[in-house]
């Protein structure tokens, strides 16, 4: 019994005893923890052994690694290829293997009761790559409806052909930020609710001949508006252009521009006084110094 004669003793034994307790806590938790740990582990083994071992040779896997049904001798497929035997009900297990971002699922097959439901197994509804019915919507073609041969499209662009409902699946292919989904495709009288073909076909592929028109006249307008720019421009830069009054040369000579060269010419004033004003003026005034004509309309 602890002396509590002091306060200081008092409060050291209730801070003791409050520790304790909180360790009962704890310890209590992690035994909690440890019982539901074991309780899961128990049902997943008795699960586990409810399943048929692959020896057994009632798992399916379709399209691998054979096209058509194969015995599954792993109970290891994709979500969309495994299914069970005729008289197996199929049970989707934890992740057995990877690739490529891809998962496969453990395949359990359980005896159907008599008188149960007894579902098989997507794959034994979904429709398989060779029957042509996986769509894809832009791959590999852009901007068309693609048979998709693996039944591995991206989200939002897989659906189902004609008279199938679509239902996407497991991860069966990523790089980096592309993922892609299996695509299930089982027929209308085999589904429940709704035969939605898939969100793939909910809008019509986009018509290239218009696009390609759209692209031309952007195309025409951006040239044209450069062109236009460049040779207003050009204009604004462009010194104006004035013609120069004739210079006289050296001798005295105006130089006056005659089919793109440069000429001299030789000027000449003429005064007559009490001269005969019809008399008009002759070329051999000039004498022999002129090397040029000299119309007389031009004197």
């Amino acid at each position: 019994k602890p002396d509590l004669s002091s306060p200081a003793k008092a409060q050291r034994a209730a801070r003791s005893t409050q520790g304790s307790a909180r360790g009962l806590c704890t310890r209590d938790r992690t035994m909690r923890s440890v019982l539901v740990t074991v309780a899961l582990a128990a049902t997943a083994a008795a699960e586990d052994a409810a399943c048929e071992p692959a020896a057994a040779g009632v798992c399916e896997e379709i399209g691998y690694p054979n096209p058509g049904v194969n015995v599954d001798d792993d109970c290891c497929a994709t979500w969309a290829g495994s299914s069970c035997a005729d008289g197996y009900a199929y049970t989707e297990g934890g992740v057995c293997h990877r690739w490529d971002g891809g998962e496969a699922h453990s395949t359990c097959c359980k005896k159907c009761e008599p008188g149960q439901p007894c579902d098989r197994g997507p794959g034994a509804t979904c429709a398989r790559p060779e029957e042509e019915v996986c769509m894809e919507r832009g791959y590999p073609k852009i901007a068309k409806d693609n048979v998709d041969n693996d039944c591995c499209a991206l989200a939002g662009k897989g659906w189902c052909g004609e008279g199938y409902g679509y239902t996407m699946g497991d991860v069966c292919y990523r790089a980096g930020h592309t993922v892609g989904y299996s695509t299930c495709c089982q027929p209308c009288n085999s589904t429940y609710g709704e035969c939605d073909d898939g969100p793939g076909n909910d809008h019509p592929p986009p018509n290239l001949k218009a696009l390609a028109i759209i692209g031309i006249v952007i195309l025409v307008l951006c040239c044209g508006g450069i062109c236009g720019g460049a040779i207003i421009c050009w204009m604004c830069c462009r010194p104006n252009a004035r013609p120069r009054p004739p210079r006289p040369g050296a001798d005295g000579l105006i130089m006056e521009r005659s089919g793109g060269s440069y000429v001299p010419v030789e000027v000449a004033t003429v005064i007559g006084i009490n001269d005969d004003p019809d008399g008009g003026i002759q070329l051999e005034d000039f004498g022999a110094t002129s090397k040029n004509p000299i119309l007389p309309a031009g004197i």
